[in-house]
Parts: structure tokens; C-alpha cells; sequence
């Protein structure tokens, strides 16, 4: 009789292979049907975190700056965690239009308005299981504005600024509430009947330090750091009686960030990378990238 091969053993079949690869995305499917056993939940469209609109080389006395362009909030994997109760579920813009004028009052003041917009379609949901804001009650959107300043110190001769700027931002934030029906024992989709979508404008300022210097003639870098007002709720509410409660409150997430802009004539090109550091576990920004063009008049 011949002797069994002894690494036969150690051989395993395809399908054990694809089993292994599908697992992951089985798990995933499974968790977002389920998530945490609670009566209520809620899912508000918050704004994002884009950095400072006033980036890139301080204005001259007189000079308008009007430009527009796209904040984009995809340019790495984003984690989407498995919350517990009493966390937040929000669903988060993957990418906002942007639009913005500011004018030099003087050499080393800056005065503008600003303003950012998405709608519900250009989300992503912040956590497993927060459910879908229906469009029955009318439009769902982001969108903030605001005034802002800024005011810039310059090294005398040297081609370098220090600047300091805050924007004075108002947000919209729609936010629905939904309750799991009477006796259902699972947390699945299905289970929840939406209670109400409510609208709540929140006061969303920040604050950034600036730094930065001329290459050349046409190419102007800088790196700022500062703290934007996030937005965030309680998304999975264990107790019922808590289901006429908004929860909505704001708290501090802090941005470091760098900015590349190139000037030729009349037209100006920006381009930021912006790095968020949120403290709320379910609600990851994760590195944005702010491009516009425009004029300086």
C-alpha cells in the first residue's frame, strides 16, 4: 500500500478561500442590519470640516478675491466603526460646493463671506446601522455661511506672513428621528418608523493660525493649524422616553492643514489638505482637499 502524502493534509479547497474573502463583507452586512438595541434613533446631516475658506497669500489693500470650487472629504479609506449606545449617528458630506468673496481693507486686514453647500445625496453615513434621512419632508442639505476676518503680519522685506483669522459660520443641520416599533425584538432597518425630520440651524465658528511664504513670484505655500465647530447628536438612544429630544450640541474638532496657491495675472488657483482630528469614535472626517479658482481684482 503507498504511503499517504502527509502534506495532502495541509492542502485546502478553493472555496475555503473565497469563504475567508467574503467573510469580512458578510459581517459588515450582518453588524449594519443590526447595530445597538435601541428605541430610538437618530441621524443628522452634519457639515463637514474643510479648514479656513481665507488660505493662501494675505490680499493687498483694495484687492477682491471671488472664487468657488469643491471640498472633497474622499481621498482615503474612511472607517465606518461599529457604535455602542448613546454615541453619535450622523451621516457626514463626501463633498461640498464652496463659494467665497473677500476684499483687503487693508495691508494687514481682510474682510469676506463664505459659503458651503451639499446635498443629502453626496453623504456617507458616519457608523453602522445609521439609517437613511427619507426625502418625504422636503429637501435634505448641508449648508453653512458666514463673515469672516482675517489679519496678517509680514516680515518686513522677507516673503513670509504670520496671520490669524476666524470665520463666523451658521449652519443648517436636518436631523431625523426615528422609533422601533412596539414588541419588535431586532434592530434591523425594517423595525424603525420615522418619527419627525426636524431642521436646526447651529452656530458653527472657527479659529486657524496661519503661516506661509512666497516661491517665486506665482507660487505662494502656508500650513495653518486651528479648531472648526463640529455637530453631533445622540444617534442611538436606548431610552424611548427621550424620543421628542433633538441631542443636538456642538463640540471642537481640530485641523491641522497645508495650502499650495499659484497666482498668474488676475486668476488664482488653491489647493488645501486638510487633516481633522475628531474626538467622536463614530464621527471620522478623515483628510480632505479643497480646491478653487477664481480672481483677485
Amino acid at each position: 500500500m503507498a504511503a499517504a502524502n502527509p502534506s495532502s493534509s495541509l492542502i485546502l479547497h478553493p472555496s475555503f478561500f473565497i469563504l475567508v474573502s467574503r467573510a469580512p463583507v458578510v459581517l459588515l452586512a450582518f453588524a449594519a442590519a443590526c447595530g445597538p438595541h435601541t428605541a430610538v434613533r437618530r441621524t443628522a446631516f452634519v457639515p463637514g470640516v474643510f479648514g479656513p475658506t481665507a488660505a493662501g497669500r494675505p490680499l493687498e489693500r483694495g484687492e477682491w478675491k471671488l472664487s468657488g470650487g469643491l471640498d472633497s472629504a474622499e481621498l482615503g479609506e474612511q472607517i465606518i466603526a461599529y457604535p455602542h449606545e448613546d454615541e453619535p449617528g450622523v451621516a457626514m458630506p463626501r463633498a461640498q460646493l464652496t463659494g467665497n468673496a473677500w476684499v483687503g481693507v487693508t495691508r494687514f486686514l481682510e474682510v469676506g463671506l463664505q459659503f458651503r453647500y451639499a446635498p443629502y445625496e453626496w453623504s456617507r453615513p458616519g457608523a453602522i446601522g445609521v439609517l437613511d434621512i427619507p426625502g418625504c419632508c422636503g429637501p435634505v442639505y448641508s449648508f453653512t455661511g458666514g463673515t469672516g476676518v482675517r489679519t496678517s503680519f509680514h516680515f518686513g522685506e522677507l516673503p513670509m506672513w504670520l496671520s490669524l483669522s476666524t470665520e463666523l459660520n451658521f449652519s443648517h443641520v436636518s436631523q431625523a428621528v426615528f422609533v422601533r416599533c412596539p414588541g419588535c425584538a431586532s434592530d434591523e432597518p425594517h423595525n424603525y418608523t420615522l418619527d419627525r425630520v426636524e431642521d436646526a440651524t447651529a452656530f458653527t465658528p472657527n479659529l486657524f493660525l496661519h503661516f506661509g511664504g512666497d516661491v517665486g513670484k506665482h507660487v505662494h505655500l502656508s500650513v495653518f493649524a486651528g479648531v472648526e465647530t463640529g455637530v453631533r447628536n445622540n444617534g442611538f438612544d436606548p431610552d424611548i422616553r427621550n424620543r421628542d429630544a433633538s441631542t443636538l450640541e456642538s463640540y471642537p474638532v481640530w485641523v491641522l492643514g497645508t495650502g499650495a496657491q499659484f497666482r498668474l495675472g488676475k486668476i488664482v488657483l488653491d489647493a488645501n489638505l486638510v487633516l481633522p482630528a475628531s474626538e467622536e469614535r463614530t464621527i471620522r472626517f478623515g483628510p480632505g482637499l479643497m480646491l478653487q479658482a477664481g480672481l483677485v481684482l
